[in-house]
């Protein structure tokens, strides 16, 4: 028993001699090899450079407790505050620690002059402690800074800190990482968190290897374990598994996708160019601010883009209205973004606030706005005066357009090339922004307005709007520029490049025509007036659905469904929720079928690849998304039908009772509200029908019917197939 009790007095003294730091200590910037340890050298307090960001800036060096080997940091003096290379860290004789530049400035403090401090030490646990002989009075594990340690009692109430992130113990047993305080991006239950370790963190030999939870400065808290001399720390675990999930990680504006699995940041769009190009992360700012818009804002469309929303915005920006309402409403309203989810819920988030946080996958079920100032109008305006020569290039370009079909063909190419020359809103290679301002400039030729322009003659209403519901109402002649001579003036000519304007610049990418396609319409090789109606292009394509084996081929399938498109349209805010399920999932499936064209060439190929991850039940799988467009054409059928048959049934009748049959038990109350707001908004049953015949000759109700009998049975075979693997019983919520 003496044996014992003089070996651990020995211990005792020895810890004492190696880990005591007297009063009047001091460590230096310029001597990173000199340092305060721990009585084994298990942990050190030391200066430890900071990395330099850019070739002009100077050295600069933080103070931190390190395990051995240098990794990993468990604690730096004021959450990693750095000083120059003449700067030090103090033990004052009153008791206090400071950091301290070379010019004297003090950078941090332990606050402990008053507490009656006497000495110091660095324990074997990487704890750093002031006492006053028999009482500890201040510790660094009561301070924690970006990481704490096993042996390390992190309390409730305690936080980690880096940058604009914390991470902290809400209550006990709930974990929370928060995004400047406010923004909650992940929550969970301790055990939950447990249960998801691997069993290498849970079992490890603590005698050699020491694991510590670290809240990193991409946002993201992670588990590391470090073998003791060994230099490296390695990942364990991770809170948030998708690092793009992270908020802010692509700072204000950013958008944050992946490139080879690696988290890259970009801008949303030409309007917008990075903070600071050396470091991604710090965002996008503006060209031109939406205060400082010439024109009046524009609403930017961002497929499978996500502007992040978490709690306690999620509850203040959630709404049920779909993807029209979701961009118009925003356009209209104070908000500068949104974003429409096609989850069968119609859910659209309207973002207020200045700081934005994107999010782009392939797999991501939804279509995002934002608001934007528009690009500059064409140089010629007529709102402005015009010389004689101005004057005359605008009508031959008029007359270009408008003439005969020979003089087309011939100037098209030039055309198109003198519009990138001389419309500076053609710059870069974005095809899809060049596409969409063609479209625009057919419709400014045609009237002779400009895109923004608003006037009495519009309504006080844009161009594109004014010029659709004209349209709609057969008002050809009063698109038309009124500067051109009436006689002059081929009306046909002029419907068949309003139509092709209206083409480029619709809403869903999938639904723009090609430029030879345009090129095409505008040589009228497409038939776009004639025996035909707005069910023709479906009825054609359901003859390519099928392989010579008879198996659904993808993409003719989603063709079909995408021709369906225009005849939505025409319901207005009634058909918003169907028209974001069918136009969101079709984008997804095609995602996944452009991934592997040869791979994914039957429909079916997209649900087995996923039966085979054990991937179908995913909110985001090529599952869900066949199974919602199959349920959302099957509702359109359905209303096809009762329209049909149905002569005196309104509009409202109509769908209420198809919805009934299709949709409604695969809705959850909240979705299932929606579309009961919805259906009061149904269009006058006979002006829709109107509408949708058109000047077309041939008959839109025994097309409408036809496209019922040949397209049914396809629907009814998605659905043997997804309820043969249990598939077919998925709800929303």
């Amino acid at each position: 028993m003496k044996l014992v009790m003089e070996s651990l007095l020995l211990s005792l003294l020895l810890i004492i001699s190696a880990a005591a730091i007297s009063p009047g200590s001091t460590l230096y910037a310029s001597n990173t090899n000199k340092n305060w340890s721990s009585p084994n050298r298990t942990f050190s307090l030391q200066f430890i450079p900071v990395p330099i960001h850019t070739s002009t800036s100077s050295p600069s060096f933080m103070i931190g407790i390190v395990y051995s080997g240098g990794v990993p940091i468990i604690w730096t003096a004021g959450g990693g505050a750095s000083v120059d290379f003449n700067g030090s860290f103090k033990f004052l004789s009153n008791g206090t620690l400071q950091l301290v530049k070379g010019s004297g400035t003090i950078v941090w403090d332990s606050g402990t002059s008053h507490l009656g401090v006497s000495s110091a030490f660095l324990d074997e646990q990487g704890n750093l402690v002031l006492s006053n002989g028999t009482t500890t009075l201040w510790s660094s594990f009561d301070h924690p800074t970006d990481t704490t340690v096993g042996s390390q009692n992190f309390r409730v109430g305690m936080v980690l800190r880096s940058g604009l992130y914390s991470f902290s113990l809400v209550t006990l047993g709930s974990m929370m990482l928060r995004w400047n305080d406010s923004v909650v991006y992940w929550n969970e239950r301790s055990e939950s968190v447990v249960s998801s370790l691997p069993n290498t963190v849970g079992y490890a030999d603590a005698s050699n290897e020491l694991r510590v939870l670290k809240l990193d400065s991409d946002g993201n808290l992670r588990i590391y374990s470090s073998s003791w001399g060994s230099g490296s720390a390695m990942v364990r675990w991770v809170a948030v598994k998708d690092q793009c999930k992270v908020y802010g990680y692509c700072g204000e504006n950013g958008i944050c996708s992946y490139e080879n699995s690696v988290p890259a940041c970009g801008c949303p769009s030409q309007h917008f160019e990075m903070i600071d190009p050396t470091n991604i992360r710090e965002g996008c700012r503006r060209k031109v601010r939406l205060d400082d818009c010439l024109g009046t804002s524009t609403m930017l469309t961002l497929h499978q883009v996500q502007f992040l929303t978490y709690p306690p915005l999620l509850y203040l920006e959630s709404f049920f209205i779909g993807i029209d309402a979701c961009r118009g409403n925003c356009l209209s309203g104070g908000c500068i973004a949104s974003t429409a989810l096609s989850d069968g819920t119609g859910s659209c988030y309207i973002k207020t606030t200045d700081f934005l946080s994107g999010y782009q996958s392939p797999a991501l079920a939804s279509t995002s706005y934002i608001k934007v100032c528009p690009a500059p109008a064409l140089t010629i305006s007529p709102s402005q005066p015009q010389n004689g020569k101005q004057r005359k290039t605008h009508h031959w370009i008029l007359m270009v357009v408008l003439g005969t079909l020979v003089a087309l063909i011939s100037f098209q190419g030039c055309l198109w090339l003198w519009f990138r020359r001389k419309n500076r809103r053609f710059g870069g290679s974005n095809c899809e922004y060049s596409l969409l301002d063609f479209g625009m400039v057919l419709l400014e030729l045609v009237s002779g307005r400009r895109s923004s322009e608003i006037s009495e003659e519009t309504n006080d209403k844009e161009l594109l709007v004014w010029a659709s519901e004209e349209f709609e109402n057969g008002n050809v002649i009063d698109i038309v520029d009124k500067r051109l001579p009436a006689n002059e003036v081929n009306l046909e000519q002029v419907r068949r490049v309003i139509l092709t304007g209206f083409q480029c610049i619709q809403e869903q990418p999938e639904l723009r025509p090609t430029m030879g396609k345009v090129m095409q319409m505008l040589e009228a090789k497409h038939k776009m007036e004639g025996q035909v109606t707005v069910f023709t292009p479906a009825i054609e394509g359901i003859k390519h659905i099928k392989s010579e084996q008879g198996e659904i081929l993808t993409q003719p399938f989603l063709d079909v469904c995408k021709h369906i498109l225009p005849v939505i349209d025409k319901f207005g805010a009634a058909m918003a929720l169907v028209k974001t399920d069918i136009g969101g999932n079709v984008s997804r499936l095609e995602s996944k079928h452009a991934s592997n064209p040869t791979r994914f060439n039957y429909l079916f190929s997209l649900v087995q690849a996923e039966v085979e991850t054990k991937t179908t039940k995913s909110s985001s799988s090529c599952t869900n998304g066949l199974l919602w467009l199959t349920r959302a054409m099957d509702f359109l059928v359905a209303l096809f039908q009762n329209l049909i048959e149905h002569a005196d049934w309104s509009m409202s009748q109509a769908c209420t009772d198809s919805y009934n049959k299709t949709l409604k038990k695969w809705h959850g109350w909240l979705a299932s509200s929606s579309f009961s707001v919805a259906m009061k908004l149904a269009p006058d049953r006979k002006k829709f029908m109107e509408v949708i015949q058109g000047s077309a000759t041939g008959s839109v109700t025994a097309d409408m019917e036809k496209f019922c009998a040949d397209f049914s049975p396809l629907l009814e075979e998605n659905h043997k197939f997804l309820a043969r693997l249990g598939l077919d019983d998925m709800k929303a919520s």
